[in-house]
């Protein structure tokens, strides 16, 4: 009787957490990925300005919600966009007019879905 009490008890908590885990509501951003060429850091100057000026202003729309380059080494960035705000060829346009992409500084690039499941940018589930 104990070994049939303990594995229902088992059963059931396994059973609870299949059903949590079925409940996961992922959200799913954009993402822009850059490479950018070696020596990046040095050659970026001239065209920064403009280049975050573009983001902030996409981000002031709610359009763009986290975005920054890796730091060591300085080898491409990642940007996040709201997919409920804007679409992937909406991001196309934005790397196609990127003074960064427009100078030779972003050799590749490409936009990906990516889907959040735990964090502080994914929104409460209600």
């Amino acid at each position: 009787l104990m070994r049939q009490t303990l594995a229902l008890g088992f059963a059931a908590a396994a059973a609870r957490s299949l059903s949590t885990t079925a409940a996961i509501q992922p959200v799913k951003f954009l993402a822009l990925r850059y490479t950018y060429v070696d020596g990046m850091l040095e050659k970026r100057g001239p065209f920064r300005a403009e280049h975050i000026a573009k983001l902030k202003s996409m981000s002031d729309e709610g359009k763009c919600v986290l975005g920054g380059a890796f730091n060591d080494p300085a080898d491409g960035a990642v940007i996040f966009f709201d997919s409920g705000k804007c679409s992937k060829a909406e991001i196309e346009q934005f790397a196609r007019d990127d003074p960064y992409v427009l100078n030779d500084l972003v050799p590749n690039w490409s936009v990906s879905e990516y889907m959040a499941v735990v964090g502080t940018l994914k929104p409460e589930e209600t």
